[in-house]
């Protein structure tokens, strides 16, 4: 029987007070997993397993409820990768875990976040928006969609369907929208 571990805990911030962001964090997490299993590696991503479990049995989503589970799930691994999403310097979670993995001797690689994950990521957050006439006016220079060999021809089109509707939306405040 062999003994190696090989098992890769993936940990990136989750808790926050807005649920659309937990729900950012999860997708991009996911993708991320996705990608690094594509590679062939092993990996354990605490928000990706315990995320929905949470949800559908209505059990707490912050650090002090699954800090023991997540310090059992870093003793069956051999590393701990962080995804460097917003918020990551600061989550009690991620800086646990990074405590934790140095405990226990893991290595700690630090993980940027892809292309893919990082137009995901915003892609959802524009998404997300509710336009209105009487929404306060907010300042950009430039809303950009991602190329479409970057995202997939679907979710480009769908982006610069969203953008174009901050820009209208915004009237003369939208300074530029354009495709990178």
């Amino acid at each position: 029987m062999n003994t190696t571990k090989t098992l890769i805990y993936l940990a990136t911030p989750y808790s926050h007070t807005d649920a659309e962001v937990r729900e950012r964090r999860f997708k991009a997490v996911n993708q991320k997993a996705a990608e690094l299993m594509r590679q062939g590696l092993h990996i354990y991503s605490p928000i990706s397993h315990t995320h929905p479990i949470a949800l559908a049995g209505e059990l707490p989503l912050g650090w002090d409820y699954w800090q023991d589970y997540d310090r059992a799930m870093l003793n069956a691994c051999c590393k701990l990768m962080v995804l460097k999403l917003d918020g990551w310097s600061e989550s009690k979670g991620v800086l646990a875990e990074i405590k934790i993995a140095d405990e226990l001797g893991l290595p700690v690689e630090f993980l940027e976040p892809s292309f893919h994950t990082s137009a995901l990521t915003a892609f959802s957050a524009l998404n997300d928006l509710t336009f209105s006439a009487s929404a306060p006016v907010f300042h950009t220079e430039f809303i950009r969609a991602p190329h479409p060999a970057a995202i997939g021809e679907r979710h480009a089109k769908r982006l610069q369907e969203v953008a174009e509707r901050v820009k209208e939306s915004m009237g003369p405040a939208a300074t530029s929208i354009g495709r990178i």
